[in-house]
């Protein structure tokens, strides 16, 4: 799933184009919520490319299990994810 989830990240950064400004805080493996505004399903994956390895390996996104054990694609990158 290594070789996955670093193909991921990287087609995020390209397609995406985003910056991270980490403002009042730094990223670190204790306990948080993040969160995107969900106005597409690539928020998800943008905000976790965003994070360091370390926090990307604690990191598990959320969504209903019928989200992600749909079709094939999906179950493949939850498994990337380590989604819940």
């Amino acid at each position: 799933m290594a070789i996955t989830s670093h193909v991921i990240v990287l087609l995020a950064k390209m397609f995406s184009g985003f910056t991270v400004r980490w403002v009042d805080c730094q990223p670190d493996t204790c306990q948080r919520i993040y969160f995107a505004n969900h106005t597409s399903h690539l928020d998800a994956v943008v905000l976790w490319s965003a994070l360091p390895r370390e926090v990307r390996a604690v990191t598990r996104p959320v969504a209903a299990k019928d989200y992600w054990s749909g079709g094939w694609v999906k179950p493949h990158m939850a498994k990337a994810f380590n989604a819940m």
